[in-house]
C-alpha cells in the first residue's frame, strides 16, 4: 500500500491540470481558479486508498478520485456562496474575485460539477456511486 503523503504526491500530478476549455473566460477562469487554490485532498486520496484494499492501485482509481474531489469542489463554491465567505483556504473565494453578480458563482459551482459529471461519464465511472461515496464521507 502506497502512504498517504505519496497518494497526495500522485494525485495531484493528475488533478493540476486545466479542467475547462479557455472561453468562456468569465465562465471557466473562476471555476480554473477555485480548483487551482488546493486543498488537503483527502477525499480523493481515501478513494485511492480504499481501491489498494482490494488489488493493486488501478489507474481508474484516479478517474473516480477526481471524480470525487470536483465534486467536493462544487460543495465548496456554493457553500462559500451561501455563507458569503470572504476566503476559502486563506485565498479570496470565487465570490470576492468575481463580480458581485452572485449568478456567476452559481455558474461557476455548476460548472464544477458538471466537469466532475463529464469525467465519470467519459471515463465510464458511476457517478451515483461517486455521490454516495461523497456523501458517506461527508456524514463522518
Amino acid at each position: 500500500m502506497h502512504p498517504f503523503q505519496e497518494l497526495i504526491e500522485k494525485f495531484n500530478q493528475d488533478f493540476d491540470t486545466s479542467h475547462f476549455p479557455s472561453q468562456p473566460a468569465t465562465l471557466y477562469e473562476p471555476s480554473e481558479y477555485f480548483l487551482k487554490i488546493g486543498g488537503k485532498r483527502i477525499r480523493p486520496v481515501l478513494c485511492l486508498l480504499g481501491n489498494e484494499l482490494f488489488s493493486d492501485l488501478h489507474p481508474d482509481a484516479f478517474l473516480a478520485a477526481k471524480a470525487v474531489e470536483l465534486f467536493h469542489n462544487f460543495s465548496l463554491v456554493h457553500d462559500d456562496m451561501m455563507d458569503e465567505a470572504n476566503l476559502r483556504r486563506g485565498q479570496p473565494t470565487v465570490t470576492n474575485c468575481t463580480s458581485d453578480d452572485k449568478r456567476w458563482c452559481g455558474a461557476t459551482g455548476k460548472c464544477v460539477i458538471t466537469a466532475g459529471r463529464q469525467w465519470s461519464v467519459e471515463n465510464n465511472t458511476k457517478f451515483n456511486i461517486i455521490v454516495r461515496i461523497y456523501m458517506s464521507l461527508e456524514k463522518n
